[in-house]
């Protein structure tokens, strides 16, 4: 199921899952959502060296899509 956490407003939030209302599950997430319900004509892209071990590097671009950084290069 895709949610927009934007919705919830930022801070912290419990969300839970169910199954004809039995519940699955539970978590406590926190929500940042830059001011923008979806947050559109940005870009951006991140280089994180060392990750995910040492002298390996990854690129992280944002795709507005998905709302999300994706995983665009590994080194």
């Amino acid at each position: 199921m895709l949610f927009n956490w934007n919705l919830l407003g930022d801070g912290e939030h419990e969300v839970g899952a169910f199954v004809d209302d039995i519940e699955l599950g539970r978590a406590t997430v926190r929500v940042t959502t830059l001011g923008e319900e979806f947050l559109r004509g940005v870009e951006g892209e991140y280089v994180m060296e060392d990750f995910p071990m040492p002298g390996e590097t990854v690129t992280l671009e944002w795709q507005q899509n998905s709302q999300n950084f994706v995983l665009t290069d590994v080194e």
